[in-house]
């Protein structure tokens, strides 16, 4: 299960322009009048509304709360988060968000940052979605209420970080149609009462509770992870609960006299050490305790289960029909504080029934062994007796065979199995250097490919059939590979695009596309149209072999390919697994003649956004296709050595193309060595038109101490290398040739390339127009931030008229950390500085940014480095 880790930084800003709010409230909370100290209860009328705007902080001053009869907007962003907190001289718990609207479309609650209540949220009756908000020390973090409806209104929960909370991270009150998926809920239950983190409850007589709780990270929780309780013994909680991993609680899962489903959970080490009045994986109260356990994997706990007051849970039953009955689930190293191992543990029930826990694992194959880990009627003729047998049989299929490797030191080797049709999903076994032997496998079809790593960042792969597109493995209940052999090699990170196979379908001829790297992870089947490649449909792979899955709109745009001119623009839809699909926003922002193995070749550059937010650069060159894909990371930007393996192209005509597919097209780029000189040196200009000079350090095999800068060919500096620009020195009187060089004490590298300062004359100064907006490059970059170097960085610009300007900071995923400017300037110049902070006020790490200036029509973007 991924897990959500969602982080919000929290701000307590003291404003001498605070909003007092209370009584009837409408309209808009703007972030302008923020902070909104509610000094009463606030009330938003049936068929009102109010919009609270993103970056907002509310502050309760007293046990007030805000109660929508009518609709509440609160709907945050990323990058500004809306606050819900105590006023910071309030020492008390204000009292809630109600939400009381129980007809139309629902509320909308997302990137809120929620502490200090009552409940936070509390629905009453009311549809619900609640995503990626932060619910911190409230004595309830979200509190459900729908007793009385027989068909209580649709809550769905997802994303969020539910955390010490008194009580309950989150408290059901029959609402059965309600959805918790993919939380982290963490350090509840910090009071003396026995509250799940998750508490589902039934409260009245005939009434209904039975939501669904999946994909949850639900861990070191001061009480039980999940808890449903029937407390009238009505039998009509069945509560899904799966695919959650819930680990390291007081007690993993509580059925209080309800039944429910409990699958495909991993539920381990929960306990407190010690407290042998703890550590109950999962825990079933009374008659009507009933639920269906299969497939869970339940170790490290004190007790797997444990089972009192006559629960009887289905673990499994060979005789049933039932999918829900058949068991499978793994039961090992559960062992107390005393050291016994306790499997199964019954208490305090009749002996006139069977408790089924056929077809599971346990901690030994040998019946007499499990035996001595479950306490029942063997061990007390008063009580029912544990059925174990017979013990969890793996399914015939069978996947064994060798593999060879004389590389680098490998320390963990890993076998690897890709669904063909969703990469998405991934089957992962770690084995031993030389041998696997794999026999619990889905059925499915799969990509076999072996892995391995070292210590020093070093990595191997290897698989059936080629790894740039392996041979398909058909996977049953009755395949068996036997005696398969792989070798392994070297593997340096690389992007590959490959062209398997030519489809004909009717009129269209369709090539099968494949992006990858360690594996195939993205497949379409494109056709050509025009200066366009389209989507027809995507390859999937049945029982017959390779079929056809069209889908709709089948015309998409994957990429432009011919024609291409500065300015232009299109949408690609891209496929990165399963049915999961996205939309790039493309445009060509520069063209460009670049030297490949001493060819020249026509570039264009193109920025890829994705909703308005920057992505990643990608260039193209004509005749040969991909060139490079570039990942903006702070390492790949700074050392920019990243080239086309002309060896690898494989094409059976050339066109005047940026992608020339044909059948068996196969192209790769990889990272190239970095040269053993200084490289790559260029001019920028700086503050104040101060030209610096850039470039790209060495290969750390040189050893050198310090750069040496020529100036026509006589050094005019020495500096350390830590440095990787410098000022070039003013003034120049004539054209001058400029190169750089690396020295270690002893030896002198060869020279870099060789650039010339050209000295303006007087007539090409008055060519350059004066009366433009422009951005400058940051001053200095990189730049440092710690007490030794420059704290900060410029920014300067000259703005042609006035304009409302903007002035903004993103990381290199294209998300605003920060803004600098947002206000009107005058014409002129202008500079601001940045000190590496977010706009919380948190340092940003070491790395790639982005300011972008955006002032009427005019808007430019221009990167820089920090370094920490």
């Amino acid at each position: 299960m991924k897990h959500v880790i969602i982080i919000f930084l929290f701000i307590n800003i003291l404003s001498l322009s605070a909003t007092d709010v209370s009584g009837v409230q409408t309209g808009t909370w703007a972030l302008e009048d923020s902070p909104f100290v509610v000094i009463g209860d606030v009330q938003i009328p049936a068929g009102d509304e109010l919009t609270i705007e993103p970056g907002v902080s509310v502050q309760f001053w007293g046990d007030w709360n805000i109660t929508a009869e009518g609709m509440l907007i609160a709907q945050g962003t990323e990058t500004d988060s809306i606050y819900f907190v105590r006023y910071p001289t309030y020492s008390g718990y204000w009292d809630e968000i109600r939400l009381e609207q129980e007809t139309g479309d629902g509320y909308e609650i997302s990137y809120c940052f929620i502490r200090g209540a009552d409940n936070g949220i509390n629905s009453i009756d009311a549809p619900v979605y609640i995503h990626d908000s932060h619910l911190d020390a409230n004595m309830t973090g979200i509190h459900l209420f729908a007793i009385g409806n027989a068909n209580p209104p649709d809550v769905l929960i997802e994303n969020c970080l539910i955390e010490h909370s008194i009580e309950n991270g989150i408290d059901i009150y029959e609402n059965g149609n309600t959805i918790i998926q993919n939380c982290e809920i963490t350090s509840n239950g910090m009071g003396t009462q026995y509250r799940g983190a998750i508490q589902v409850n039934i409260q009245t007589n005939g009434a209904v509770c039975s939501p669904i709780i999946r994909d949850n990270y639900i861990h070191d929780n001061n009480k039980q992870g999940i808890t449903c309780t029937d407390m009238f013994s009505a039998g009509t909680i069945n509560v899904l609960i799966q695919n959650n991993q819930i680990i390291g609680n007081l007690t993993g899962v509580y059925f209080y006299n309800c039944g429910g489903t409990l699958q495909d959970n991993q539920i381990s080490d929960n306990f407190i050490p010690g407290d042998m009045n703890s550590g109950a994986g999962v825990m079933c109260y009374g008659t009507l305790a009933t639920p269906m356990i299969t497939g869970n994997a339940i170790t490290g706990n004190y007790t797997a289960l444990y089972i009192t007051n006559g629960a009887n849970p289905y673990m499994g039953n060979t005789a049933s029909a039932n999918p829900l009955e058949q068991g499978m689930n793994t039961f090992q190293e559960n062992i107390d504080a005393n050291g016994v191992n306790n499997s199964v543990y019954v208490y305090n029930c009749s002996n006139t029934y069977t408790i089924m826990a056929e077809n599971n694992t346990w901690d030994s194959e040998d019946y007499a062994d499990i035996a001595v880990t479950i306490h029942d009627g063997e061990d007390s003729p008063s009580l029912p007796i544990v059925d174990f047998d017979p013990i969890y049989a793996p399914p015939a299929n069978l996947l064994s065979g060798t593999f060879t490797y004389s590389g680098f030191e490998i320390d963990n080797w890993v076998f690897n199995l890709f669904n063909v049709n969703s990469n998405l999903d991934v089957e992962m076994y770690p084995i031993e250097y030389g041998s696997f032997e794999l026999s619990m496998i889905p059925s499915g079809f799969y990509f076999l490919i072996i892995t391995g790593t070292g210590v020093e960042g070093n990595i191997a792969v290897g698989a059936i059939g080629d790894y740039f597109f392996p041979d398909v493995l058909s996977i049953t209940e009755t395949s068996q590979y036997t005696d398969l052999e792989l070798e392994i090699f070297d593997y340096e990170y690389e992007t590959h695009y490959y062209v398997p196979r030519i489809v004909i379908e009717g009129d269209y001829t369709l090539y099968h596309f494949v992006e990858g790297g360690v594996y195939p992870y993205s497949q379409a089947l494109l056709y050509q149209d025009g200066n366009y490649l389209r989507y027809y449909g995507k390859p999937i792979y049945t029982e017959n072999g390779w079929e056809i899955e069209e889908f709709v709109p089948y015309n998409e745009v994957y990429m432009k390919i011919n024609d291409i001119q500065v300015g232009d623009t299109w949408e690609s839809l891209r496929l990165y697994g399963g049915d999961e699909s996205v939309i790039f926003d493309y445009t060509v922002v520069a063209r460009d003649t670049i030297e490949i193995d001493s060819e020249l070749h026509e570039s264009f550059t193109c920025f890829a956004t994705y909703e308005n937010a920057f992505c990643y650069q990608e260039q193209y060159v004509a005749d040969i296709g991909f060139f490079s894909r570039l990942s903006l990371t702070a390492q790949d930007l700074m050392e920019g050595n990243f080239a086309i393996d002309m060896s690898t192209i494989n094409l059976t005509a050339t066109e005047s193309s940026f992608l020339p597919l044909a059948d068996d097209f196969f192209v790769q780029w990889m990272p190239q060595e970095k040269p053993l000189t200084p490289w790559n040196l260029t001019f920028a200009s700086g503050l104040d038109d101060i030209p610096i000079l850039f470039w790209n350090p060495p290969a750390e095999t040189t050893a050198c101490q310090t750069y040496r800068l020529y100036a026509d060919e006589e050094m005019i500096a020495e500096f350390p290398v830590t440095n990787h620009q410098y000022p070039v020195p003013l003034p120049i009187a004539e054209t001058t040739d400029f190169y750089i060089t690396g020295y270690d004490g002893t030896n002198e590298t060869e020279p870099s390339n060789t650039i010339s300062w050209i000295v303006p004359t007087g007539e090409d100064d008055n060519q350059i127009p004066q009366n433009i907006t422009q951005l400058q490059q940051n001053i200095p970059n990189p730049f440092y931030t710690d007490n030794s170097r420059s704290g900060f960085t410029r920014i300067s610009f000259h703005l042609a008229n006035d304009s409302h300007t903007f002035l903004d900071i993103y990381n290199c995923r294209g998300r605003k950390i920060k803004s600098l400017i947002d206000k009107t300037l005058t014409a002129g110049d202008h500079q601001f500085e940045w000190d590496g902070c977010t706009a919380n006020g948190s340092k940003a790490a070491s790395g790639v940014y982005y300011y972008k200036l955006s002032a009427g029509e005019f808007s430019e973007t221009r990167k820089l480095l920090l370094i920490r």
